[in-house]
């Protein structure tokens, strides 16, 4: 089974499917949601970052290094920033995990997950490992637990 790329979201509807969503299937686009909300939440606080530095920036060609210090209570700014770095993180990581069950429940093992992705069949089998994890009843592919034999082997 391939995986296509889509570089730009199709501006018509969807057609209805002759079958319900999967739960797996389900959970992406739960994690789609979540992934867009973190990142525009991501891009305020940059965009707030950058307004500030560039604030700060014009005090400092005026001669006022200091009064930055004053005005910016860079802790507070730091753990904002930090925490939407963290949630994107987070997010991502839980779009590719149920990508992955999607994957497995169509048949797609840990190579194939990761020519898909881009990353090492290492870290797809990790993926892997961690779906089966969450969602017990995903069933290996054909000629996948010699797969993960080999990964084990190999660690």
């Amino acid at each position: 089974m391939a995986i296509i790329r889509r570089t730009r979201s199709s501006s018509r509807a969807a057609a209805p499917l002759p079958r319900d969503l999967s739960p797996y299937e389900r959970e992406v686009g739960e994690a789609m949601t979540a992934r867009r909300n973190a990142a525009l939440n991501l891009s305020s606080v940059l965009a707030d970052d950058v307004s500030r530095y560039e604030s700060g920036m014009a005090d400092v060609r005026a001669g006022r290094s200091l009064d930055i210090l004053v005005v910016l209570p860079a802790s507070r700014f730091r753990q904002s920033t930090n925490s939407a770095i963290s949630e994107f993180e987070s997010t991502r990581h839980r779009f590719r995990l149920a990508l992955t069950a999607v994957a497995l429940d169509r048949g797609l093992n840990a190579r194939q997950i990761g020519e898909a992705f881009g990353f090492s069949r290492q870290l797809a089998s990790q993926y892997v490992k961690e779906a089966r994890e969450q969602w017990p009843d995903l069933h290996p592919a054909n000629g996948e637990r010699e797969l993960e034999r080999k990964d084990a082997v190999s660690h």
